[in-house]
Order: structure tokens, then C-alpha cells, then sequence
């Protein structure tokens, strides 16, 4: 996720200032300033990117509102994540940014040192409030997936159910007939079955690809499971 990708930015640039601090020769020399400079610009873009990834997390969260179906507490969590980079992560980035300001502006060995060592306490603490973040975002997502794939099985189980009762009223009403003796109306009806039927083996099939596809992504012992017992049950293939 972008938080990921912003989270190793953050940790590169932790490496990159510690790189500078340990180098306790040259700290106080013109090149050190101009890579402390180096790395609060990065400090800045990361900020940066963090708040636009914030501001698409609002229009997002703006377009599930909309959706009258969307669970809410999902939107609840997406809420809190979004409040926690705003109001933990990206402020300590900021500060980072201007303790690197005053390291490189800084004439004294110490003072640099002590302000890079400042610098580098922010960063970890902007660091460790987007790691939450991911994970939260993480399990967030993996539980939206879960009922997402729940409901899809559950509306295919349904319409497996409505196939199945219609079967059996066509099986009483046509009981005996020879297949010219059935009407016109139970042959219609025997087409629309077995036209649900081809749609509902497409559906389960779909649900079963996402749920793979999705495993490859997050792999998840639950979800494993049950694309485990469909595969071995063959869900698909009975259906049709």
C-alpha cells in the first residue's frame, strides 16, 4: 500500500542521517551540510506525499459515504488510520524536517550532532505511527475482503437454493411425460433454470478466482481454507 511505500522512504532517510551522525570527521565540514539539506528535502516530499495520500483516503472516504451498503465500521477504521497520519505522523516529519534545517545551519560539530540526533527521534516516531497504520489498514482491508467474499457465497448459496426448489416443482409438475407430452410453458421454465444455472456456476467460479487471487496477495489460513474445501468439494464443477 502507499503507506508501506511512504513508511520505507521514512526509513531510508533514517539510515541516510544516521550515515551523516556517525561520521563524526567530516560532520562539521560543508559537505555534511549539504547532504543534511539533501535528506530534509526527501524529509519534505515524504510529508508531502503522505498528505496527498491522506487527502485521497478523504475522497475515497467521501465516495463510501455515498454507498449505502458500505459497512461503516470500515469507514470508522479508514477514519481513525487517516486521523492518526495526520495527526501523529505527519507532524513529527515536519518537525524532523526543520531539526535537519538547523543541523545544516548549524557551525558547531555538537550542535549539528545533537540536532541530527533530534531529527532522527522524530523520523522513528513518524515511522512507527505509519506502521500502525499500515497494519491497521491491512487487517482493515483483509476483513472488508472477508465479508465481500461472504456475501457473494452467500447470494450464490441463495440462488442455488431458488434453481433447486424450481427444479423440483418442474420435476412433480412434468413427473411421467414423454419429452413431447411437456408444455411449452415447463420447457420455458426448464431454459430459464438451467440459464440460472450457467450464470450461478460463472458467479461461485469468479468468487473462487478472486479469493485466490486475493490469496496470493495476503495470504490468509482462513480464506486458504475455504478455497481448499471448494477446490476439493469441486463446487464448481457439481454446479454445473
Amino acid at each position: 500500500s502507499d503507506v508501506c511505500s511512504s513508511d520505507l522512504d521514512e526509513e531510508r532517510a533514517i539510515e541516510e542521517n544516521k550515515g551523516i551522525a556517525e561520521n563524526k570527521e567530516d560532520l562539521k565540514t560543508d559537505k555534511a551540510a549539504e547532504e543534511i539539506k539533501r535528506v530534509e528535502a526527501g524529509e519534505k516530499a515524504n510529508q508531502e506525499a503522505l498528505d496527498k495520500l491522506n487527502e485521497q483516503m478523504a475522497d475515497v472516504m467521501k465516495e463510501a459515504l455515498k454507498n449505502k451498503d458500505f459497512p461503516n465500521d470500515t469507514l470508522q477504521e479508514w477514519s481513525k488510520i487517516a486521523d492518526a497520519l495526520q495527526k501523529q505522523a505527519s507532524p513529527k516529519m515536519n518537525d524532523a524536517a526543520q531539526q535537519m534545517a538547523q543541523a545544516a545551519q548549524s557551525q558547531q560539530s555538537d550542535q549539528r550532532s545533537e540536532n541530527l540526533d533530534k531529527a532522527m527521534q522524530s523520523q522513528q516516531q513518524a515511522l512507527d505511527a505509519m506502521r500502525q497504520a499500515a497494519s491497521k489498514m491491512k487487517t482493515t482491508n483483509e476483513n472488508l475482503f472477508a465479508r465481500n467474499f461472504y456475501n457473494r457465497l452467500r447470494l450464490a448459496a441463495s440462488v442455488e437454493q431458488q434453481i433447486s426448489d424450481g427444479l423440483k416443482k418442474l420435476a412433480k409438475a412434468t413427473v411421467g411425460l414423454k419429452p413431447s407430452e411437456i408444455g411449452a410453458g415447463e420447457k420455458k421454465s426448464f431454459d430459464e433454470v438451467a440459464g440460472k444455472q450457467d450464470s450461478n456456476v460463472k458467479d461461485v467460479d469468479g468468487i473462487q478466482n478472486d479469493m485466490t487471487a486475493f490469496l496470493r496477495r495476503m495470504p490468509n489460513d482462513k480464506y486458504q481454507k475455504v478455497v481448499g474445501e471448494m477446490e476439493e468439494k469441486r463446487t464448481v464443477p457439481e454446479l454445473g
